[in-house]
């Protein structure tokens, strides 16, 4: 039920994407302080879990970790302007990759992990065409059934993320942006193996396709 659910928002975000790309000059004549911007990159996070990491129903422990690979990402944001200086945006992307277990006896593959997220921030443009800066807050989900503590889904976790984007010479309206997100991290599997919910930072680069703040 849980992997169908996140296959039909993939689903939704991965259209929207496409939507956007297609579409984003149309959306700018018709509603020129409201865009669509994609966006695609690699993610990067920290330890979902340590100490005690459950995999493959039981418990390994003695300095276990359990992280994700450097996974692709994609996702849109719906901009729209406040000034020339100021924009608010709503972000969504999602990712889709592998995590790995480490522990004393090695590392081993510990399945498939969906990540979706969402957040609501403002964009500022300091006056610099080549550079802005942008901020904000939302939820976070992982979901992979294949995963002993991701069964039954992770918590939805609030999310707070920052990030700087420059626009590179030549390069039209391709940006370059890296944004780093923190969050909560638990689930009700490793609540019950004794797991302690714990906080997850998450490094994202990648390309954002529009304008940027006018």
């Amino acid at each position: 039920m849980h992997r169908e659910r996140v296959l039909r928002v993939t689903g939704a975000m991965a259209a929207l994407w496409v939507a956007a790309a297609l579409g984003q000059a149309s959306l700018a004549a018709q509603a020129p302080r409201v865009r669509v911007e994609p966006r695609a990159g690699v993610v990067q996070s920290t330890s979902l879990a340590e100490a005690d990491v459950l995999y493959e129903g039981r418990v390994v422990a003695g300095g276990a970790r359990l992280s994700a690979r450097v996974a692709p990402f994609l996702g849109a944001a719906i901009v729209r302007d406040v000034d020339e200086t100021m924009s608010v945006e709503l972000t969504g992307a999602f990712s889709r990759g592998k995590l790995e277990g480490q522990g004393p006896e090695g590392s081993w593959n510990a399945g498939e992990v969906w990540v979706v997220h969402a957040t609501a921030g403002i964009r500022y443009q300091p006056g610099l065409p080549w550079l802005y800066a942008r901020g904000g807050a939302g939820l976070i989900a992982y979901r992979g059934e294949d995963v002993a503590i991701l069964r039954g889904g992770s918590d939805t976790g609030i999310l707070v993320a920052a990030a700087l984007g420059i626009r590179p010479p030549l390069s039209g309206p391709v940006r370059l942006e890296v944004e780093v997100q923190r969050h909560g991290f638990g689930s009700v599997a490793y609540r019950r193996e004794g797991g302690v919910d714990g906080a997850v930072g998450r490094l994202l680069v990648g390309i954002v396709f529009g304008q940027g703040v006018r």
